[in-house]
């Protein structure tokens, strides 16, 4: 976007802070911990990301740093403000700025008709005459997005996110004045994270768990019969069903070919009240008064008619869990190394949800003990993930925060600040948990990223191994996830924990419900 002048102050320059908002090649963003190797082919703003010890000392308190970078004649100042923000003052020459203008001159070339010439191929003393500082705009656009790529490498502390200019100088004769700010990370002033106490439940496992599980598998991979006999609890019918509304006989829903199991809660009130007892070929209609509260509102506090024609009863006959059918469904050989792997199995998922539960708990006592700034971009990014991760549960492809308020029924003010709360506290745990390995050396080496491709993937071939690890976005997304947990690890092996009361499969499952 162009930078326009307020009232020009004269020939050749532009008015006073106007606004800029100005990146040069790509947007600044707080995904995962910071990488910890550079890469030669890497782009400035990677490399930057890349680096270590970002923070300096008091950032509130810091004075003005002067540079000059390489051999130009561009010069900056930094200087750290509150909350984890830089202000940036960026000068350039007044030949800086007439190279701009030709620049801007030459952009404009390929959309200015002047007769006489052709588009494209009027000649740069002739645009200059016409168009004047028309141009000024881009003209201080295409600068400030030159200066700060020329920057990039030098600015300390480096910024992660987008910075925001005023133009307090734009001018042929005298150069050109920026005033810009932007967010870097923040210094991170750990508290106690060694020996932090936390009681960590244990999971109790047993036959009937086991049992269960294996019970699942059988149902899987049952065979359907059809039945002549009545429709009882946990058969399965198909039905060709009309749902009207009962005084306007409007038809509300209507499906030939619906399909359910009988069980508890039933999909729709009344229904499998209304199949159990039924045969193939039956016929019936029934009224049904709907609550107030039921979720979609087509029906919610409607009296209906529910027609149904059940077309199918089927039963599930379950296979005998033998040897055979081990060897079938899976790579075991018996039904003990089944069963055995199955409790290994719920024990390790149990336990890894309980010690999620005593890290809350580790990780909440670090971040009381720890101080930090809070950079506003990082919260921003933050909540606009977790407004996607909702987008997700619902099915949905992409939401904005305003989409969201206004399908929950919230103020989106309300709604942001919820949101804001959370990402604050999840902001500051990522850089409490990049603080800590940073600290304690916690490094991440290529075999610990292709376990995790591995873990992901399955068996991978040395070929693909090759492929995955060529591809850079993939490979820093697998590390930051790696050393999230290699930190975590560090952290509870290195907390006192106390074992707690044992938990049932059952109780656990219970209170892990969405």
């Amino acid at each position: 976007m162009s930078a326009r002048s307020e009232p020009e102050s004269e020939r050749g320059g532009i008015g006073r802070h106007a606004r800029l908002r100005i990146w040069c090649r790509k947007v600044w963003g707080f995904k995962s911990l910071r990488s910890q190797k550079k890469r030669g082919n890497s782009s400035a703003v990677e490399h930057l990301l890349a680096k270590e010890g970002v923070a300096g000392s008091n950032p509130v308190s810091r004075l003005f740093e002067n540079h000059t970078v390489g051999a130009t004649t561009l010069e900056y100042k930094t200087k750290r403000l509150d909350n984890a923000s830089v202000q940036i003052i960026l000068k350039n020459t007044a030949q800086e700025v007439n190279d701009a203008y030709a620049k801007a001159y030459e952009k404009a070339s390929a959309k200015v008709r002047i007769p006489g010439f052709r588009k494209g191929k009027v000649p740069l003393e002739v645009l200059e005459r016409e168009l004047g500082d028309a141009v000024a705009g881009d003209a201080a656009q295409i600068l400030v997005a030159e200066s700060m790529e020329k920057l990039l490498s030098e600015i300390k502390p480096p910024p992660i996110s987008v910075p925001s200019f005023e133009v307090e100088q734009f001018d042929r004769k005298q150069g050109a004045t920026y005033k810009g700010t932007f967010d870097t990370y923040p210094e991170v002033k750990l508290g106690k994270y060694k020996k932090v106490k936390a009681t960590q439940d244990v999971a109790d496992i047993t036959d009937e768990d086991v049992k269960s599980e294996a019970d699942r598998l059988r149902k899987e991979n049952s065979i359907m019969q059809s039945k002549d006999d009545a429709a009882v609890m946990a058969d399965y019918v198909t039905m060709d069903i009309e749902i009207r509304h009962i005084d306007s006989k409007k038809k509300l829903y209507s499906n030939k070919e619906y399909r359910i199991q009988l069980s508890e809660p039933s999909p729709f009130p009344g229904l499998v009240e209304q199949l159990v007892g039924m045969k193939a070929g039956e016929s019936k209609t029934y009224e049904q008064q709907m609550e107030e509260s039921f979720p979609d509102e087509k029906f919610a506090g409607k009296k209906v008619a529910v027609a149904i024609k059940l077309e199918s009863v089927q039963s599930a006959i379950l296979p005998e869990l033998n040897d055979d059918f081990v060897k079938e469904v899976s790579h075991f050989e018996n039904v003990a190394q089944m069963l055995e792997h199955i409790s290994n199995t719920l024990k390790k998922n149990a336990e890894g949800v309980l010690k999620e539960r005593a890290m809350k708990t580790l990780l909440d006592q670090i971040a009381a003990d720890t101080k930090t700034e809070m950079p506003a971009s990082l919260v921003e990014i933050e909540i606009k993930e977790r407004v996607r991760q909702i987008a997700r549960k619902i099915n949905r492809k992409d939401m904005t925060l305003e989409e969201l308020a206004q399908l929950m029924g919230k103020p989106v003010e309300d709604l942001k600040k919820e949101l804001e709360e959370t990402a604050k506290t999840s902001v500051k745990k990522r850089l409490i948990l990049e603080e800590i390995a940073k600290k304690e050396s916690i490094k991440v080496e290529q075999a610990d990223i292709l376990a995790a491709a591995e873990e992901r993937f399955g068996t991978l071939g040395d070929e693909l191994k090759q492929q995955l690890l060529a591809n850079e976005k993939f490979v820093e997304e697998l590390e930051g996830m790696v050393l999230f947990r290699k930190t975590f690890d560090w952290i509870h092996e290195n907390a006192d924990i106390k074992t707690g009361a044992r938990i049932s499969l059952s109780t656990l499952n219970s209170q892990n419900i969405d």
